[in-house]
C-alpha cells in the first residue's frame, strides 16, 4: 500500500467549512438594528445588508460591525424579489459553499440554537436543503408570545435561482430536489410587535399599498393586518416567553426586551398616498382612529387636502363588526360571513 493512499484512507480530506451567510434587507432599522447585528455576529460569517434609502442611524450602526456587508438596494419602487436576487446575488459573490439565512432586522434565531442538535443538522444538510423555521411572535410585556406560521428561512446554497414575487415573496430559493424540513426546536423570534404603535405605522402602510396597487378591500385587508388582535386579547392563544429562546444573548449583554423608540417612516408614506390619491380612497381602511391631519403637520408635506376620517356611516359599522369579531375571526360562522361581506364589495 503506497504512503499516499495510506495518507487517504486514515486521514480523510476534509471539505471546506460552509459559511454561514445572513441576508437582511434594511430600511430605517435603528429602533433594533443593533440587537440583530450584536446576535447575527455570534453565528454569521458574514451579514449583508441592502439599504433601501434609510434616513435613520441604521448605516451608521451598520458599519460598527465587521461582519456586515453594507450594499445598496437602488430600486425607486418597493419590490421584494428585486430585493432578495440583490442579496443572493452579493452572498454568491463569496467564494466556497455557503448557508443562507433569510432574516428581517426584527427577526431572530432563538438563542437555543448554540445547544440544539439542529444546529449541527444544518451545518451538516446538502446543498439544496431548504430548512423551515416557525415564528414566535413576541408581544410588548416581552411575557408571551404566539406561535405563527413557519418561514423558509435557511438554504444551503446549490445555486439554484430565486424567482420572488413583488410582495410578500418567498425570500430564498427552492431547490426542485431539494430535502426540505421544518425544524421543531430553533426559531425565529420575531420583534415586530414589541412596538406595537411601530406595527401600526407598518400596517397601515401596507394596507393602503395593497389597497392601491392590489385592489384589495376592507374585510380582506382587515383581517390580513389585524391578526394579531386575535393574540392580544386571547391569552389562552399564546405561550409564555420561555428563558432559552433569549438567555444566550442576555448573557452577552443583549437586552433582547429593549428597543429604541425612533420615528415610524410608514406615517410619512400613508401620508403621501393619502394626499395625492384623497382619503375617500382609502375609507375602506379601519386606520382612522390617528389623526392623520396631526401627522401630516409633523411630517409633511405641506398640503391644503384634509385628512379627516372620510367613512361612511356603513364603513364605520363594518370596521366595529370586524374589531368585535377579530379574536374569533378562524371561527366557521364568521368565515362565512366574511365570505358574504366581500361578494358585496366590503
Amino acid at each position: 500500500m503506497s504512503g499516499r493512499f495510506r495518507f487517504l484512507l486514515f486521514h480523510p480530506m476534509e471539505t471546506e467549512r460552509k459559511k454561514l451567510i445572513c441576508l437582511t434587507p434594511m430600511r430605517n432599522e435603528a429602533w433594533v438594528l443593533d440587537k440583530f447585528l450584536s446576535s447575527a455576529s455570534l453565528w454569521a460569517d458574514h451579514i449583508i445588508l441592502a439599504d433601501d434609502h434609510s434616513e435613520d442611524e441604521s448605516r451608521a450602526i451598520a458599519r460598527r460591525f465587521p461582519k456586515v456587508h453594507l450594499i445598496e438596494n437602488p430600486a425607486a419602487e418597493f419590490d421584494e424579489a428585486q430585493r432578495q436576487r440583490l442579496l443572493l446575488d452579493e452572498a454568491r459573490k463569496i467564494p466556497g459553499p455557503k448557508i443562507l439565512f433569510a432574516l428581517d432586522a426584527d427577526e431572530f434565531l432563538t438563542a437555543n440554537y448554540t445547544t440544539s442538535l439542529e444546529w449541527q443538522q444544518i451545518l451538516d444538510a446538502e446543498p439544496g436543503s431548504l430548512f423551515y423555521l416557525r415564528y414566535l411572535n413576541v408581544l410588548p410585556t416581552f411575557k408571551r408570545a404566539w406561535i405563527a406560521h413557519r418561514t423558509p428561512a435557511i438554504f444551503v446554497d446549490d445555486g439554484t435561482p430565486h424567482i420572488g414575487r413583488r410582495m410578500h415573496s418567498q425570500r430564498l430559493p427552492t431547490a426542485p430536489l431539494g430535502d426540505k424540513r421544518e425544524l421543531k426546536e430553533i426559531k425565529i423570534l420575531h420583534l415586530q410587535f414589541l412596538d406595537w404603535s411601530r406595527m401600526q405605522s407598518k400596517h397601515a402602510w401596507y394596507q393602503c399599498f395593497e389597497h392601491l396597487n392590489l385592489d384589495l378591500h376592507g374585510v380582506a385587508l382587515y383581517r390580513k393586518y389585524h391578526h394579531m388582535d386575535r393574540f392580544a386579547r386571547r391569552e389562552s392563544l399564546t405561550v409564555p416567553v420561555e428563558a432559552h429562546w433569549t438567555a444566550d444573548y442576555e448573557a452577552q449583554g443583549i437586552r433582547m426586551s429593549e428597543v429604541l423608540q425612533t420615528p415610524y417612516w410608514w406615517d410619512d408614506a400613508v401620508v403621501k398616498m393619502l394626499v395625492e390619491r384623497g382619503p375617500a380612497f382609502f375609507a375602506d381602511i379601519a386606520m382612522w382612529d390617528r389623526d392623520w391631519n396631526a401627522i401630516k403637520r409633523r411630517v409633511g408635506p405641506d398640503s391644503p387636502v384634509d385628512l379627516s376620517d372620510p367613512r361612511s356611516a356603513m364603513q364605520k359599522w363594518m370596521h366595529r363588526y370586524l374589531c368585535a369579531t377579530q379574536p374569533y375571526s378562524t371561527a366557521w360562522p364568521i368565515q362565512k360571513l366574511d365570505a358574504v361581506l366581500m361578494r358585496l364589495g366590503f
